[in-house]
C-alpha cells in the first residue's frame, strides 16, 4: 500500500512537472505575442491589405475579358467580369476579415460593450482596421491595375471610353462605396462571432495562414473557372436582358431553402399527431399544448411547448428545431447553444458560422424539464467541465473542456434530452423519469 502511494506521489510530481513546462513554454508565447501584435497591429495590417490587393486583382484577371467598342457583346462581356469581379470581393474580403489574428486577440482581449442597435456598425466603421483598408483601396487602383475596374463603370455608365484618371475618380465615387459597404457587413459579422470566443480561444486559434492560402487559392481558380464558363454559356445574356430567367433563378434558390423548413413543419406536425395518440394509447396526461411550431422559425425562445403527466410525474417539455440534419447541435451552457456551420480540412477549421438558440426555461411546477429535438440533427453535443487531477497534497490541477455526445435520455444540464421518436418511446416503456448522466 505504501508503495503505490509512493508511486502515486511520484506520477503527480512528474505530471505537476509537465504541466509546468506547458505553463513556462505558453507564458513565454503570450509574452512574444503581446510585445509584437501592436506593431502587427498598426504597421503590419499595410502590407496585410497589400496582399488583399494583390490576390483580388488576380481573381479579376481570371475572369477577366477583353472589350472593344465595336464588339457587339461588349455589355455582356463587362457584365460578367463585373459579376465576377464582385463575388471575388465578396468572399476574398470575407476570408481576410475573419482570419485576422492581431485583431481577433486585441477584440477578444478587450471587447467594446454593446450600448444600442447599431452600436457594432459604429465600432465597425471607425475601427483603425476599417479605415486603413479604405484608404488603401483609394490609393493603389489610381495607379496599380487601374483599367480593370472599366468593368463595373461600363455598367453603370453604358460605355467604355474612358481615360485613366476618369476610371480612378468614378471608382471612388461608385464602386469604393460598395467595397465598403460589403466590408462593413463582413467586419459587423465577424465581431459578433469574435464576441463568442474566450481570450484563451483567440489566441490558440493557429490555422489563420493556412487558412487563407487555402481559401484564396480556390477563390481564385474557381471564381475564374466559373466565370470562364458563365460568359462562354451566355446565361449572363438571360440574366440581364430576361427578367423571367432571373426570377426563376431566384425562386428555385428560394425553393431549395424553404424546402428544409417545409420538411421541419412536417416532421413536427407528424410528431405531435403521434404524441396525441400515444398518449391516449397509454393513459399519460397532455395537459396543454402551445405553439408547436413556432420553434422552427424562431430559435430563441425561453417558454415551453406543452406539460406531460406520466405516473403521477409532471415533465414540462420544449421543442426544438434542427432544420439542417448534418449540421451538429452543441449545447454550451444552462440557457443556450448554437449549430456550428462550417468547413474542415484535416479537422481544423476553416470557415465556421454559429446560428445560436435558446433550450433553457422555467418550469417551477413540473418535475422535470424535458427537451424535444424535433427534427433532430446526425449529431448532438454538449460542453462539460472536467478536472483532470485535484488533490489536497498537490497544487497540480487541470481544469478544461471537452464535448459530450448526446443520446437519447442523456442529461443537459438540468434538463434531459430527446429526439422525437426518442421521447415517444420514453413514454411507451414508462422511463421518462431515467437519465444518463454521462
Amino acid at each position: 500500500m505504501k508503495r503505490q502511494e509512493l508511486d502515486m506521489e511520484a506520477w503527480q510530481e512528474r505530471e505537476a512537472q509537465k504541466e509546468r513546462r506547458r505553463q513556462k513554454k505558453r507564458a513565454l508565447r503570450l509574452a512574444r505575442i503581446a510585445k509584437w501584435d501592436p506593431v502587427r497591429f498598426r504597421y503590419g495590417r499595410i502590407v496585410r491589405h497589400l496582399i488583399f490587393y494583390f490576390v483580388f486583382i488576380m481573381a479579376v484577371k481570371a475572369t477577366a475579358n477583353p472589350v472593344s467598342v465595336d464588339d457587339p457583346d461588349f455589355m455582356v462581356r463587362c457584365g460578367a467580369s463585373a459579376l465576377a469581379m464582385l463575388i471575388s470581393f465578396i468572399f476574398l474580403d470575407g476570408v481576410f476579415v475573419l482570419y485576422d489574428p492581431t485583431a481577433r486577440r486585441r477584440f477578444c482581449h478587450e471587447p467594446p460593450k454593446e450600448t444600442g442597435i447599431f452600436s457594432e456598425w459604429k465600432f465597425a466603421l471607425c475601427s483603425y482596421e476599417f479605415l486603413s483598408k479604405m484608404v488603401t483601396l483609394a490609393i493603389l487602383p489610381s495607379f496599380w491595375s487601374t483599367s480593370y475596374f472599366l468593368y463595373p463603370l461600363a455598367i453603370f455608365f453604358n460605355r467604355i471610353e474612358f481615360s485613366r484618371w476618369e476610371i480612378w475618380g468614378l471608382y471612388l465615387l461608385t464602386v469604393l462605396p460598395i467595397m465598403a459597404v460589403i466590408d462593413l457587413f463582413m467586419r459587423v459579422r465577424t465581431r459578433r462571432y469574435w464576441r463568442d470566443l474566450d481570450e484563451e480561444e483567440a489566441i490558440d486559434k493557429r490555422f489563420d495562414f493556412l487558412a487563407m492560402i487555402w481559401l484564396c487559392v480556390l477563390i481564385i481558380f474557381g471564381v475564374g473557372f466559373v466565370g470562364f464558363y458563365f460568359t462562354a454559356t451566355g446565361l449572363l445574356i438571360g440574366i440581364l436582358f430576361m427578367p423571367g430567367v432571373w426570377l426563376t433563378i431566384v425562386s428555385v434558390i428560394l425553393a431549395l431553402f424553404l424546402l428544409h423548413y417545409i420538411r421541419a413543419f412536417w416532421i413536427r406536425a407528424r410528431f405531435i399527431k403521434n404524441l396525441k395518440k400515444v398518449c391516449k394509447e397509454e393513459g399519460a396526461e397532455l395537459l396543454r399544448i402551445a405553439h408547436p411550431y413556432r420553434s422552427i422559425f424562431i430559435k430563441k425562445r425561453n417558454a415551453y411547448e406543452f406539460t406531460i403527466k406520466v405516473n403521477g410525474k409532471t415533465y414540462a417539455c420544449k421543442m426544438i428545431s434542427a432544420i439542417f440534419k448534418s449540421v451538429p447541435m452543441i449545447f454550451c451552457d444552462k440557457e443556450s447553444g448554437y449549430f456550428k456551420f462550417g468547413i474542415q480540412v484535416r479537422k481544423n477549421d476553416l470557415f465556421t458560422f454559429r446560428s445560436w438558440f435558446t433550450h433553457g426555461f422555467e418550469a417551477p411546477e413540473a418535475d422535470q424539464k424535458i427537451l424535444i429535438v424535433n427534427p433532430a440533427p446526425h449529431r448532438m453535443k454538449a460542453i462539460q467541465l472536467y478536472t483532470a487531477f485535484s488533490s489536497e497534497n498537490s497544487a497540480f490541477v487541470t481544469e478544461g473542456k471537452y464535448e459530450r455526445m448526446l443520446d437519447n435520455a442523456s442529461s443537459v444540464y438540468d434538463a434531459t434530452v430527446f429526439s422525437g421518436n426518442g421521447f415517444l418511446n420514453a413514454v411507451k416503456r414508462n422511463c421518462l423519469d431515467k437519465r444518463d448522466d454521462g
